[in-house]
């Protein structure tokens, strides 16, 4: 029996690759005849550069940059055989690398994404996937496209920096200096959302409050985001506003897509073509997947949920294990047995995930 094994990770817990190696190794001690083949998985949130990074031949380089509130902090980038750069924006304006008491939307910003950018055009790569889940930032990629050349001016022609609370003040996009390698490469960029930039499920109005940003900051995030793609749409002649993806991290999505030609994907898409998902799921007869949660948000583009319905459409047995579940409507899983024990408060859960893990497939072992 083949068994494909490709998990996210359960947040806070267990990286995908964890999930998949306890999954692998617990099976085959109830079975040493089953081939298993591990695929762990991502959406576009953090992980994604493990995930990648483990699957494809290359090397890691680490490069010194700046943090979301200007610390020095040191980053990956991996270059695949094939010359393709793979970078995980929260590694530098990742909400993960702030205290709650450091949330601060209206200043926080992406400069080191794109001074990241720059140095794989400096690893003279042909590709560059860019992961932008897990951001704690609003800027719209305002730092980021500093980084690469841009310049912004205020209505004094002052050259302007800082966050998402500084797009106000911008009245001029001066592209003079950008870095224009990064229109020569395929600059694809993994969404781990769906969300427009503006509008009730913009960026500012559905993620601000999870980045430390008040209601009256929301209101002045949103509308700093309508004039920058205002300005942008009377400059460049491209609408922002509405297109799919462009509030992912804060809206970095919409101005890289505007200003520097990225493709806007999702990620679990991405991820799949990445890791040859198709072939990996014809060739097998189950699917095992799951993640730290799976509940209604989970049709929204997440990774096992969109892995499952492909798996479905081949006829595939879809069995997934989860921290918790809330059942779902016309759901793609056949099994999901969640891996908290009753007695658990949610910390201890997240404690003893592995040994949870452990037990929940060792028990329904029987169901294989």
């Amino acid at each position: 029996m083949n068994i494909l094994i490709a998990p996210n990770a359960f947040k806070g817990s267990l990286s995908a690759l964890e999930v998949a190696e306890i999954i692998q190794s617990n099976l085959l001690k109830i079975n040493p005849k089953l081939n298993c083949k591990c695929l762990p998985i991502a959406d576009g949130g953090d992980g994604t550069f493990d995930v990648l990074s483990d699957y494809y031949l290359g090397a890691a380089h680490t490069f010194s940059t700046t943090d979301l509130l200007n610390r020095k902090i040191n980053a990956p980038i991996f270059l695949t055989e094939n010359s393709t750069a793979i970078i995980e924006l929260s590694h530098v304006a990742g909400l993960s690398l702030l205290k709650p008491s450091e949330y601060d939307p209206l200043n926080t910003h992406t400069f080191g994404v794109g001074d990241l950018i720059r140095s794989a055009l400096d690893l003279n790569c042909t590709k560059i996937i860019l992961a932008i889940g897990g951001s704690g930032t609003l800027d719209m990629g305002f730092g980021a496209l500093r980084a690469l050349g841009f310049r912004f001016l205020d209505k004094d022609g002052n050259e302007l920096s800082g966050g998402g609370g500084f797009l106000k003040r911008i009245v001029d996009i001066d592209s003079e200096k950008f870095d224009a390698r990064l229109l020569q490469v395929d600059f694809q960029i993994a969404c781990d959302v769906e969300n427009p930039l503006l509008g009730e499920f913009g960026a500012a109005h559905i993620f601000g409050k999870q980045k430390g940003a008040s209601e009256e900051e929301i209101i002045q995030l949103h509308q700093n985001h309508q004039d920058f793609a205002q300005l942008i749409k009377k400059q460049f002649h491209i609408d922002i506003s509405k297109i799919k993806h462009g509030g992912a991290a804060g809206g970095i999505a919409a101005g890289f897509y505007a200003l520097c030609g990225a493709k806007l994907r999702s990620g679990s898409e991405l991820i799949f073509d990445c890791l040859n998902m198709d072939d990996a799921l014809e060739s097998c007869d189950i699917l095992i997947t799951g993640e730290g949660r799976i509940d209604s948000q989970s049709s929204f583009g997440k990774a096992p949920y969109v892995l499952a319905q492909k798996a479905k459409l081949m006829r595939k047995r879809v069995i997934a294990f989860c921290g918790s579940y809330e059942s779902l409507i016309n759901s793609p899983f056949d099994q999901v047995f969640p891996i908290k024990k009753d007695c658990q408060t949610l910390n201890e859960a997240i404690t003893f995930a592995k040994n949870n893990l452990a037990d929940a497939i060792l028990y329904n072992s029987f169901l294989l």
